[in-house]
């Protein structure tokens, strides 16, 4: 199965806080797992950058989207529970919550969509409710290393055989392989 992005984890995410108090993201990453019906093998899936697996990543970026829209509060450090206002989403929204949703409270809008300094020209950005910000990033390296191989690949061919085989030595003796 594949994992479920950040946004269809938010309602449940407020429902299993609706039911207790505190609880910590440990807690709330199984009961997740198990309610979307998330494998282990798929939790142990990582993010293109392979520094973090990506369901835990969009269980946190799901969290991190409803504290900015007040819908949960940290009291503690790792634990959350859910606030009157995420009672209220959590009531008023019996299908799903998602950005959409968030985006009806300014305290969210004011995160969402902070002016950010201008970029330079040629700058590519991507923005997704699909993603977390890791995951597009981890696509924007993937797209231009495939861009860049691309490149790389037409200049050499372009080149004359005298040029492939001489850098075909040079990455073999760069590799360790002759003398």
């Amino acid at each position: 199965m594949a994992i479920p992005d950040f946004q269809t984890m938010m309602r449940p995410i407020l429902a299993f806080l609706a039911e207790g108090q505190t609880v910590s993201v440990a807690q709330i990453r199984e009961h997740i797992a198990v309610l979307l019906g998330v494998t282990e093998e798929d939790q142990k899936v990582l993010l293109p950058s392979g520094t973090q697996p990506t369901f835990s990543n969009r269980v946190a970026w799901a969290l991190t989207h409803m504290s900015h829209a007040l819908l949960v509060e940290r009291p503690a450090r790792g634990s959350y529970a859910i606030t009157g206002r995420g009672r209220q989403v959590l009531a008023d929204n019996p299908n799903r919550v998602d950005v959409g949703v968030l985006s009806a409270f300014e305290e969210y809008r004011a995160f969402r969509y902070a002016k950010r300094p201008k970029q330079d020209a040629g700058v590519v950005t991507v923005v997704t409710d699909e993603v977390s910000p890791r995951e597009a990033i981890g696509a924007l390296v993937a797209e231009s290393d495939a861009a860049l191989a691309a490149d790389l690949l037409t200049r050499i061919v372009a080149q004359p055989l005298v040029f492939l085989e001489t850098l075909a030595l040079q990455l073999l003796n760069a590799m360790g392989y002759g003398g």
